[in-house]
């Protein structure tokens, strides 16, 4: 009876650690699902992020794109500006060409009319 007895308070003593292994396994089990929790949360607010920069990312793009073509427009208004400049310089180049040429004759004719 004895070895009865001491083979039941075994048997308690091993469900007792088991209890306690359980307990703590479930305390752990919570630990561990708050864990989850809180990562679940911090990749949506992450992912939330992400859609947000994407969407950031595609104005730049477009952005980007509008900046280029209005590149091409101005470099083109600056090409057409270049060569009025330059059709401007020649008129008044040959301007100052025939007013000297005209000054030269006027200073001829009246040379003449003083001799």
């Amino acid at each position: 009876a004895e070895s009865r007895q001491e083979e039941l308070s075994k048997g308690k003593g091993e469900i007792e650690c088991q209890k306690a292994a359980i307990e703590k396994l479930t305390c752990e089990l919570k630990v561990a699902q708050e864990e989850l929790k809180e990562s679940k949360s911090i990749a949506e607010t992450k992912s939330e992020e992400v859609s947000k920069l994407q969407h950031q990312n595609q104005c730049l793009k477009s952005d980007i794109i509008a900046v280029k073509e209005k590149e091409k427009d101005v470099v083109e208004e600056n090409e057409k500006l270049s060569d009025e400049i330059r059709a401007l310089k020649t008129r008044t180049e040959n301007v100052e060409d025939q007013l000297s040429k005209v000054q030269n004759e006027r200073t001829e004719y009246l040379a003449s009319l003083m001799k």
